[in-house]
């Protein structure tokens, strides 16, 4: 092949991968948009039918660190991330999936401190409350476990998220066999199968529906500053931005 051939090559090359990276930000970027709207039209109506249960949940407060708003406090960064989740939401997934190892890293390295908020309001989807079970499971980690482990098996959760309008869901039983690698131990099944901290996720569902900043998940925050769907679709330039910021910060 001679160096002219070469060099169209390796520009077609990179024109096709461009076009790779635009299409999925613009696919992501969509899926957000949509989902956003999707779930605004859905939290009157999880209020509604979650109101008669939540007079009836004992309100158990984790005994790690946490925000006045419900945060889970992971990690000791001079940056702070404050990320909304619902463990039924499918861009939370997909969200999870870009950005997943980069918080795992930030935490363990004292890049950032992350505040973990869990919702629950897509309990109104399904009979199985798989939001609030999950998002329990999930706190039950991280008072077994520590924060890394926390994070590794929200990725796990995540990932075996059942299909969005498949009508299945995980039994308690099953998020605890996603734990097994762990070894969280007796103390974190009686959680899960006690639904432990149903009620503070609640709360914390309640406390994240009264501002007027959060429409939907995921939903995150850069030292007080709501980023937006658009730039949580571009993964590569968002954590740039995060490093761009860390390095700042020391």
């Amino acid at each position: 092949m001679s160096t002219n051939s070469r060099r169209q090559a390796v520009a077609a090359m990179q024109q096709q991968q461009a076009a790779e990276k635009r299409r999925k930000t613009i696919l992501f970027s969509t899926v957000v948009t949509i989902a956003i709207v999707l779930i605004g039209g859905l939290i009157g109506l999880g209020i509604y039918l979650n109101s008669g249960d939540d007079e009836n949940r004992e309100v158990v407060n984790p005994e790690t660190s946490t925000t006045d708003d419900y945060g889970l406090v992971l990690g000791d960064g001079p940056v702070t991330l404050d990320l909304y989740v619902d463990f039924q939401c499918p861009v939370c997934k997909q969200f999870e999936s870009e950005y997943g190892e980069k918080l795992i890293e930030w935490v363990e390295n004292e890049d950032v401190t992350l505040n973990y908020h869990i919702l629950n309001f897509l309990d109104s989807n399904q009979n199985s409350e798989f939001s609030s079970r999950a998002g329990n499971a999930v706190i039950n980690a991280l008072e077994t476990g520590d924060d890394i482990q926390f994070l590794e098996y929200a990725q796990d959760v995540f990932h075996n998220q059942p299909e969005e309008g498949s009508g299945k869901t995980l039994t308690n039983s099953q998020l605890i066999t996603i734990a097994e690698d762990y070894d969280f131990g007796s103390e974190f099944e009686d959680g899960v199968n006690d639904e432990k901290y149903v009620g503070w996720i609640d709360e914390s569902n309640d406390s994240a529906l009264d501002r007027d900043d959060i429409s939907g998940t995921p939903t995150l925050f850069i030292n007080g500053e709501k980023v937006s769907s658009e730039e949580m679709a571009d993964s590569e330039a968002l954590i740039a931005q995060i490093e761009s910021d860390i390095e700042s910060a020391k």
